[in-house]
């Protein structure tokens, strides 16, 4: 993980769907990504997922981007998209919570922690 874990956020801002909802926005994540053997890999396809939550959490990604292309420092970021407002990476809302992202490539895996604060 380069960038993107542990950020904290409280839900103050309304869903795009739904204005009577209010979200949690969360910005860019991003991971690195290396061989076996410490060498870079440019142009490797990193999927970001949502991994685990509370039950009665919903936890959503920018859905335009979620599978990314490493750049040529090797570095896959899920950006900010425009999804939601103000655009963030990832959203949570309904509860309070963790709510865990992975980024994987192949078997390689990273996890991404997302807190929902009150």
């Amino acid at each position: 993980i380069v960038s993107g874990d542990n950020q904290n956020a409280a839900r103050t801002h309304p869903h795009p769907g739904d204005p009577n909802v209010l979200t949690a926005n969360f910005g860019p994540l991003s991971v690195q990504i290396l061989d076996g053997s410490g060498r870079p890999l440019p142009g490797a396809q990193v999927t970001f997922a949502v991994s685990t939550k509370p039950n009665a959490m919903a936890c959503e990604l920018d859905l335009s981007a979620n599978k990314v292309l490493t750049n040529a420092n090797c570095i896959a970021t899920l950006a900010a998209g425009f999804s939601s407002n103000p655009p963030a990476a990832a959203w949570a809302y309904y509860v309070d919570g963790q709510c865990q992202v992975v980024a994987t490539l192949g078997s390689a895996f990273a996890t991404f922690h997302l807190n929902v604060q009150p």
